[in-house]
């Protein structure tokens, strides 16, 4: 029996970038598909291009249509950055229940618990 690839996921460029860093990008290659976020896609492009060409993970960009009420307040509480809040919006429009956006260092300019945000939906 083999086996079935895990539901959709949305990326936040932290994730992608790191984990390219330490050669490590295809543990989210479980994912039927990473759906990265256009602004998240251009920071990547910016920082690490060769995270978007894994052989062994699905990236999928995508652009937001627009943030709801509920994701500007919370990215104006937490201080997200566009990428993040594209990315948080994008789980909400789509129903996707995990956000990779734990990076490994954390910032030190913004609330520790951001650093805790994944889970979005029951």
């Amino acid at each position: 029996m083999g086996m079935t690839k895990a539901a959709l996921v949305v990326a936040d460029a932290g994730p992608l970038i790191h984990l390219d860093e330490l050669g490590a990008l295809d543990v989210i290659g479980d994912f039927s598909a990473v759906i990265v976020p256009d602004a998240v896609w251009r920071e990547v492009q910016q920082h690490r291009p060769q995270a978007l060409s894994h052989p062994a993970v699905k990236l999928l960009r995508q652009s937001m249509l627009s943030a709801s009420a509920q994701v500007n307040a919370v990215a104006a509480l937490y201080t997200l950055h566009q990428g993040e809040r594209e990315a948080l919006a994008l789980c909400l429009q789509q129903y996707i229940t995990l956000l990779l956006l734990v990076g490994l260092v954390p910032d030190t300019d913004r609330p520790p618990s951001i650093q805790q945000l994944a889970y979005i939906h029951d």
